[in-house]
């Protein structure tokens, strides 16, 4: 995917696909120009699930275990690691046309093979001197995409030299969490518009800015029905594994950014009192 990106004057980071089941000197050999530090990644990944950097070859051996653990599939992904801000746009596409609807910052922690890379919330719309750029790279990225339909997510880095496409996302992604709070356009509907009659919006009115984070919260609360009152509450805290720790998803929404900031602080505390103290 990345030549055709290229061919359409984008930027991509250099890429290679590998077998998991390689060993570790021919991983290295098959990492040919890549320079280190160097991204790890699932092709099947979702939210840094299974995503490491990797500094030199002695991190090479962990983070394909990591990935392992976490994928399904039998290959995975090494790219040149790009330094700058993190972000996405979300797109509504018809498979032909593409209309771009928000640039969107994305907070993450990318951390080396022992540690676990996370993706920990955002802020849409985000604003930045690169915005224009960035989201006519993603309308063209998803256009030379066959077969992109409905809603698509394209993962970015903003450098000092301009939008570095990193991979295309056909699927909802977090970020609908703040969309749907930040526009006026009923996303839903423009999905399905775009998907079966081939139909984009003629223009989508921003309103406001929403936030939204991951929240660690204790795995077991004394009144869980307290929670589910929290307005703010995406998705509620559950349990998925054993020992593993237990996260709720919090959005707030204002016409100015640090109103919406503010309000987020307040609901992360309201919500840990809750557990604390059963208030």
């Amino acid at each position: 995917m990345n030549e055709v990106l290229e061919k359409k004057g984008l930027v991509v980071p250099k890429t290679v696909v590998i077998d998991l089941d390689e060993d570790v000197k021919n991983i290295i050999q098959l990492l040919g120009e890549l320079d280190f530090p160097l991204l790890f990644k699932p092709v099947d990944g979702a939210s840094c699930s299974g995503l490491s950097i990797v500094k030199d070859g002695n991190h090479v051996n962990s983070a394909v275990k990591k990935i392992a653990r976490e994928s399904s599939s039998k290959h995975f992904v090494a790219q040149n690691l790009i330094r700058g801000i993190n972000v996405s746009v979300s797109v509504l596409s018809t498979g032909e046309k593409a209309l771009p609807v928000t640039l969107n910052k994305q907070i993450v922690t990318l951390a080396p093979p022992h540690e676990e890379s996370s993706y920990n919330g955002g802020v849409v719309p985000f604003d930045h001197a690169l915005q224009e750029e960035a989201l006519k790279a993603a309308q063209k990225a998803v256009v030379s995409v066959r077969g992109l339909n409905g809603y698509v997510g394209v993962d970015m880095v903003l450098t000092s030299e301009g939008p570095v496409v990193i991979e295309i996302n056909p699927r909802l992604t977090t970020s609908y969490v703040g969309l749907r709070k930040a526009v006026t356009l009923n996303l839903a509907q423009a999905i399905v518009d775009a998907v079966l009659w081939r139909q984009l919006p003629g223009h989508v009115q921003r309103e406001g800015y929403a936030v939204f984070s991951k929240v660690e919260v204790p795995p077991v609360s004394k009144d869980f029905s307290r929670i589910f009152a929290f307005k703010e509450i995406v998705s509620p805290p559950f349990t998925v594994t054993a020992n593993e720790p237990t996260y709720a998803l919090l959005a707030t929404h204002s016409s100015e950014l640090k109103d919406a900031q503010t309000a987020l602080c307040r609901a992360k505390k309201r919500l840990m009192n809750t557990y604390h103290t059963g208030d």
